[in-house]
């Protein structure tokens, strides 16, 4: 089963007042709004909904994102690749261009980071499928984890039967 492309909706809270630098997207040039997503700063597209997020914030985003999904999610379903143009973007903050790079060393989704500014550019579908690779990703650790818990527990076992075969051997040897 492939999983499609996840677009989350993000419950965004624009923000008014700040001193905030008025800035661009780099898609699409239509501004760029400030926010919070839950708490968290950044600036969302008000056209296409591309995000610029301080890369500081980007765990806290994806783990907020990936709760509901964890429970949903196949440890080995593949999840399809967002499209990809190729195409470099200019940092909206210091015009710089911007380098790019497949997010978890894949090719599923490319992000796009200014290393000047620690800023990254995370196009709409990008986020989602961002959103399920962590989720799919920390199952799967989940998975190991009780996997190991489950062979530490079978070896305490067999310990355990050894230990009581071995006595009962050496009471009944020094009974008989």
């Amino acid at each position: 089963m492939l999983i499609a492309i996840y677009q989350i909706p993000l419950e965004f809270q624009h923000l008014h007042n700040l001193n905030w630098i008025h800035m661009n997207c780099p898609r699409c040039q239509a501004p760029l709004s400030a926010g919070k997503f839950h708490n968290i700063p950044m600036h969302k597209c008000t056209s296409c909904e591309g995000m610029l997020i301080p890369q500081k914030n980007l765990l806290k985003i994806l783990q907020r994102l990936s709760m509901d999904l964890s429970m949903s999610i196949s440890l080995h379903s593949p999840i399809k690749p967002v499209e990809n143009n190729n195409e470099h973007c200019n940092c909206p903050s210091c015009q710089k261009e911007m380098s790019n790079y497949g997010y978890m060393g894949s090719k599923t989704v490319i992000i796009d980071n200014c290393s000047d500014c620690w800023l990254l550019w995370v196009d709409a579908l990008e986020i989602g499928t961002m959103a399920l690779l962590y989720a799919r990703t920390e199952k799967r650790s989940e998975y190991r984890e009780l996997k190991s818990l489950s062979r530490q527990s079978d070896l305490v076992a067999d310990y355990m039967i050894q230990n009581a075969v071995f006595e009962a051997f050496a009471y009944g040897y020094m009974m008989g």
